[in-house]
């Protein structure tokens, strides 16, 4: 009977990994003795056993963070948002900005470079009905100021529009029971009448008096409808050059050593003087200044409808 030392005994029994006497230490490789994921234990948590690499939950280890299971789907979601050294891109923290390129192409198509408006040619365009029911679905309480003022200047004078087509036949606003109390429409789930959006909104909200050039009551003594939607890129410009083109209009604001200036100035004087006077903010736009201790009238406001049927 042969005898085998024990050494001996172990060498023959171990299989050929390539570990010969002749390879590098460096190139040489333990053998493979495991056949499932080892999953790192806490004390005193249990064992949950293999993970099946189909399954739908994914182990996400960090050395230096508790164990976290995110899903698949989860982690490639993740993968994809995350930017360089983990940060967020821009658009995860602002909305896009509302498009108001439907409101553009109807108001250049439906009104005057003068301001006056074919009532009749929004009631029979879809787009238009369209616009509205966008607007309604939008809540934009928490986008940026801009966004807000150029949003509300918008729904103020669409749905102006709107609730003249609901009153066919009436030659002014005024001839509605109500006009700026009635609630006729809905943003974002929340009814709304036409006062709510001008002075809880615009004005005391967002605070920016040159929203009296903006808006407009569908009568000839407000500003003239621009024919352009407002937007949130170039806003401030853009009412910058409503006042202007409202305190220089010489049928709505007459300047000059005795100025006659539109009852808006006097209904909401309070708007204009918070950093100094009328006169002052007057003729910050005026292409033709006001003598500083000019004595101010106010014209007749007419309020027949800036526009045809």
């Amino acid at each position: 009977m042969n005898s085998f030392s024990i050494p001996a005994l172990i060498l023959a029994l171990l299989p050929m990994t390539g570990c010969a006497a002749d390879t590098p230490p460096e190139e040489r490789t333990a053998p493979s003795l495991i056949a499932t994921p080892v999953v790192q234990e806490t004390p005193g948590t249990p064992d949950p056993g293999p993970i099946p690499e189909d399954s739908a939950m994914t182990e996400v280890r960090s050395a230096a963070q508790p164990e976290v299971l995110l899903p698949v789907p989860a982690r490639k979601e993740q993968a994809e948002r995350v930017g360089p050294n983990g940060a967020k891109p821009a658009e995860e923290f602002a909305p896009a900005a509302f498009d108001h390129s439907t409101w553009n192409a109807l108001l250049q198509a439906h009104v005057s470079n003068d301001g006056m408006v074919n009532y009749g040619a929004f009631g029979k365009d879809a787009r238009f009905a369209a616009y509205l029911k966008n607007l309604s679905a939008q809540k934009p309480a928490t986008w940026p100021a801009a966004e807000q003022i150029a949003f509300w200047v918008n729904v103020y004078n669409a749905f102006t529009i709107q609730l003249m087509l609901d009153h066919p036949g009436v030659k002014s606003i005024k001839d509605i029971d109500g006009p700026w109390k009635k609630k006729f429409f809905s943003i974002g789930g929340e009814q709304m009448d036409l006062d709510h959006v001008e002075h809880a909104i615009l004005r005391e909200k967002l605070g920016d008096e040159r929203i009296h050039f903006a808006i407009v009551c569908a009568s000839f003594s407000c500003p003239q409808l621009w024919n352009k939607a407002y937007t949130a890129e170039g806003l401030d410009k853009q009412l910058d050059d409503a006042a202007r083109r409202f305190i220089n209009d010489p049928l709505r604001n007459k300047l000059g050593a005795a100025p006659e200036l539109s009852e808006i100035f006097n209904w909401f004087k309070g708007d204009f003087t918070k950093k100094g006077t009328l006169v002052a903010y007057i003729n910050k736009y005026a292409k033709t200044p006001l003598p500083a201790d000019a004595r101010i009238k106010h014209l007749v406001y007419d309020w027949k409808l800036n526009g045809t049927r």
